[in-house]
Parts: C-alpha cells; sequence; structure tokens
C-alpha cells in the first residue's frame, strides 16, 4: 500500500467533515455546536479556540475536530504531532473514524513509527464499532505481510513473508488462503500454503479457498489449490460446490479447470439444481458445454427440463442443443405461455440454436398463446439472426401480431437491416399497415433509420402512403426529429 493513498484517504475523510459542517445551520447554543457554526463560517481559528475548552477535554467529537483541523492545516499552522495525540485521545473515547486513521498511519508509517501490531489493533477497534472501510483494511492487510520497522537496503533479494489474517477476518472464517485465492495472486496463495495454512478451510458460510477463487474465475489460483489438495467437491452451506458457482458466475474456463481436475457435474444443491441447472440459467452455454461432454444421463432438475432447458435452449447453439437430446431432453414441451423452444430461440435471437430446432423437427411456424409467430417474436425484439433460417424453413412473411405489425414493420422499427434483406429478398409484402395505418417505411422514418429507408424506397415500398393522422413518412421524419432524412423520399 502506497503512503500517499493512506494520506489521501485520510484527507478525503477530514475534508468531507469540515465539508459537511460549512453547510448552513442555525445557530446552536452548545460549545461543540457553536464550534462548528465557527467551521461553518471558515473561521477556523474560532473553532479551534471553542474545540480547546477544558469543559471538551473529554469530548470524542471535540478532539476528533481538532485533529482534523491541525493535519488538514485550514486556518491554523498544520501540526501532525498535535493532529496524531488528539485522534489518539479521541480514538480511545470511541470516535471509530479516529481508529481508523491512527490504524492506517501505523501500519503505513505516516508521521509515526511503523507499528503493524498497533495498526491492526486499531483497525479491529474502528471496524468492530462498524466501519466499513476500516473492515476492509484489514482484509488488504491480511494480503500483506507487517511493514518492516525500518528500511536497510537487503543485500540481496529476501523471500517474502505469507499473508496474515486480521483478527476480524478470522472471526468471520475469512482467511488470508482465501482472500488470496479471490484476487488470483498465486505467489500469495503458495506463501499462505507454505505457512501451514489448511487448504480446505472454511468460512462462515461455508465456502473454501477453491470456491471463492472460482468465483472469481481465477483460474491460477484454482489450479495451484488442487494441486495443494484442494476438495474439489466439497460444497458451502447451500450445498453448491466450485463447479456449481463456476457455471452460475459464468467462469467457462474454471469450469473446464475443475471438470479435468474431476469436479462432479451432477452434484444437487439444497434448492435442487445441478452445475448444468446454473449454467442454463444463466445461459453460459461454454461451462454447460463443458459439463455435459462426458455426462451418459440427463442430469437435470425437473423444474429446468419443465422450463426446455431454461435459458440454454434459448441462447446455445448445435453443439449443446444435439448433447441435450441425446441424453433425452423433451425439445417438444410448450411452456406455459404456450411458447416453443423454437419461439423462445426466436426471440432470444438465436439463429444457431433456431436452425437446429428446425432440424429436430419442431415447427418454425407455431404461434405462441397470444397468437405471435416465432418470425414474429424475433422481428419484435429486432434480432436478426433467426429470420433467414425461419423464412427458408416456411416461415408465413406477412403475417401479423395482434395489433397489426408484420415482421417487415418490427425490423424497420428497430432497423435491423440484415433481417429486412432476408424479407425483402423472399418476397414479403413491405406496404402492410398496422393499426395506426404505419408502413414500415414510416416505423424507419419515425426511428430516424436512414440505411432502412433507402433498403426499402429502392425494393419499391410505397412513400405516398398515409396513417390515421394524415401523416406521410416524410412528415413523419421531420415531426420526430429527423429532418436530414426528408430528403431522401424526394
Amino acid at each position: 500500500m502506497a503512503r500517499h493513498n493512506i494520506r489521501g484517504a485520510y484527507l478525503a475523510c477530514t475534508g468531507f467533515l469540515l465539508l459537511a459542517l460549512a453547510l448552513p445551520a442555525f445557530a446552536q447554543d452548545t460549545p461543540l455546536e457553536r464550534a462548528d457554526d465557527r467551521i461553518r463560517a471558515r473561521d477556523y481559528a474560532g473553532a479551534v479556540a471553542v474545540l480547546s475548552d477544558p469543559a471538551l477535554a473529554d469530548n470524542a467529537e471535540a478532539l476528533w475536530r481538532l485533529a482534523s483541523i491541525y493535519e488538514t492545516g485550514v486556518g491554523v499552522p498544520k501540526d501532525a504531532s498535535k493532529s496524531i495525540e488528539l485522534a489518539q485521545k479521541a480514538a480511545n473515547l470511541g470516535q471509530i473514524d479516529a481508529a481508523y486513521r491512527l490504524g492506517r498511519l501505523y501500519l503505513e508509517g505516516d508521521g509515526v513509527p511503523v507499528d503493524h501490531d498497533l495498526g491492526i489493533s486499531w483497525l479491529e477497534k474502528a471496524a468492530a464499532a462498524g466501519h466499513v472501510r476500516a473492515a476492509e483494511a484489514l482484509v488488504q492487510a491480511a494480503l500483506a505481510p507487517p511493514a518492516p520497522e525500518a528500511e536497510p537496503a537487503p543485500a540481496a533479494p529476501v523471500p517474502s513473508d505469507p499473508p496474515v489474517a486480521s483478527k476480524l477476518a478470522e472471526n468471520i472464517g475469512w482467511t488470508a488462503l482465501m482472500e488470496a485465492a479471490q484476487r488470483n495472486a498465486v505467489p500469495a496463495v503458495e506463501a499462505a500454503l507454505a505457512a501451514g495454512a489448511d487448504v480446505n478451510a472454511a468460512d462462515t458460510v461455508g465456502q473454501t479457498a477453491l470456491i471463492h477463487a472460482t468465483k472469481r474465475g481465477a483460474t491460477e489460483a484454482i489450479e495451484a489449490l488442487l494441486k495443494a489438495g484442494a476438495t474439489v467437491d466439497a460444497v458451502d452451506a447451500k450445498g453448491q460446490s466450485a463447479l456449481g458457482y463456476a457455471a452460475e458466475t459464468r467462469h467457462p474456463n474454471a469450469t473446464q479447470v475443475l471438470i479435468s481436475a474431476g469436479a462432479s457435474p451432477i452434484l444437487v444443491d439444497k434448492a435442487g439444481k445441478t452445475p448444468l441447472d446454473l449454467a442454463m440459467e444463466v445461459g453460459d452455454c461454454a461451462s454447460a458445454e463443458a459439463l455435459l461432454q462426458n455426462m451418459t444421463s440427463l442430469t437435470i432438475s425437473a423444474s429446468t427440463h419443465a422450463n426446455l432447458g431454461g435459458r440454454a435452449l434459448a441462447f446455445c447453439a448445435g453443439p449443446v442443443l444435439k448433447k441435450l437430446v441425446s441424453l433425452g431432453l423433451d425439445l417438444s414441451v410448450i411452456d406455459s405461455k404456450g411458447r416453443s423452444t423454437l419461439w423462445r430461440a426466436a426471440a432470444a435471437g438465436n439463429g444457431g440454436g433456431v436452425s437446429y430446432l428446425i432440424e429436430a423437427g419442431i415447427s418454425p411456424t407455431t404461434p405462441d398463446a397470444e397468437g405471435v409467430s416465432p418470425l414474429l417474436a424475433a422481428a419484435a425484439a429486432g434480432k436478426d439472426g433467426p429470420i433467414a433460417p425461419l423464412i427458408m424453413a416456411g416461415a408465413k412473411l406477412n403475417e401479423t401480431t395482434p395489433s397489426g405489425n408484420s415482421a417487415a414493420i418490427l425490423l424497420a422499427r428497430a432497423g435491423a437491416e440484415a433481417g429486412l434483406k432476408s424479407l425483402i429478398e423472399a418476397g414479403a409484402d413491405l406496404d402492410l399497415r398496422n393499426a395506426q395505418g404505419e408502413s414500415a417505411l414510416m416505423l424507419a422514418a419515425r426511428n430516424g433509420h436512414g440505411e432502412v429507408i433507402k433498403m426499402l424506397l429502392k425494393a419499391g415500398a410505397d412513400p405516398w402512403l398515409r396513417n390515421l393522422r394524415r401523416e406521410y413518412a416524410s412528415d413523419i421524419a421531420k415531426s420526430s426529429g429527423h429532418a436530414d432524412l426528408a430528403g431522401l423520399f424526394e
């Protein structure tokens, strides 16, 4: 930790204190409040005079204000020694900002001799009283060895000490090994292990260093921990293993490392989910593919199966879907909204998944319960990818949603040029109008899609159609703030 970082953190803290006190307020009667009035008026010398009153000698807040003023040197001569003395008194009386400041200063030796143990003691006192930054500083200290009491230039490089965990961190089960692992700090991991750290120790929620490393995708640390004997299938209080977290947090490289080390892809957590369930829920297709490589039966929860394989079926392409089908996943299931697997893949823009599902025999035209087909679902989402395979499979080009929007209108509205081009080439009617009387050309004008306007005009779309408001597409362009496009209609 660089010394200027500590200095900056403290100055920011004291500066905020003085700035907050500088806000307008009504006059007060107590000595402390009179001092605050002086600070608000930027009369710092007057504030010092009030705060130095013997009646406030045991007032932690008054002492902390004095320490802040002397540290920053605003309105009074800067006096670091006096500031530290006042901060110690304030901290001993329970002022946690003062305790935090002292902890950081003693760790770094900024204005005081380096004293690692004393610095940690002050930080623990502040953290125990709820000081968030003090707690964070303790975790940071878990990675670093104590600062040297002196700084002699060594004749030759010497090995670094292992990380030292703070007492507070130990109270919540957080070890230096866990901190090093989740930061992917392999040298610190190795140092902690060499110092005797338990590679399988768990924190208060049952998570080991391996789980913490996995949640961050720290593959090098994962490998170091496994090499040191970490239990690959250890589970936490939720019954979730490192492999489950790799899938849930979308870290496919970590998934592969864990599988190679023998992690079980069929462990079921307390929510009834396997790593494959978790991968499919978040659409981590790479992890799903790795998990499926060596599986011989479909280990997937009933809820995920009923939900058509979750998001994986919407986002993953052929390899994952093919393996799922070979293991028994029923792709013909329709969900509660009447949506097929292909419908959902189309709505998600998964062109590869749509192509595979068409080959697997899933209908490309079956609408959902609201009468919206896969083609319209893809167009409504502005997704280009599924349009061409759906057209090739026989999708109805000119069908409309209940509000009268065709696929051409929806794609023009979204500015989806590739999908619209596929419709044009297939012979879609470009002059269909929706319930507001608006055509694809009008929607492109309203949304400022110049290239789409050019494409539609070139394909023969009629620029002289009017909507229910009797507006031409050129009028819509102007009223929508796209006057520069109006010239395209001339």
